[in-house]
């Protein structure tokens, strides 16, 4: 999976709206959209925050193809 399509399946699995989302980063709503629809990309240094948020393992917050190259190491 992609950051952003990661990022919207862990805030939905946390019933979460993109605007509780954003609160709870501290972003505006858009730039969380924008992150979300991957109109950018998400800094490395949110991936702790949506994780701790998310309730997930930071290596899971990981797109499909950090994990790889992470593995290979």
């Amino acid at each position: 999976m992609s950051a952003g399509e990661l990022l919207r399946r862990y805030r939905l699995e946390n019933n979460l709206t993109q605007q509780q989302m954003a609160n709870l980063l501290g972003i505006s709503q858009a730039a969380y959209h924008k992150w979300e629809s991957e109109l950018t990309k998400i800094p490395i240094d949110r991936y702790f925050s949506i994780s701790v948020v998310c309730n997930v393992k930071l290596h899971d917050m990981l797109p499909e193809n950090w994990q790889k190259k992470i593995n290979s190491e």
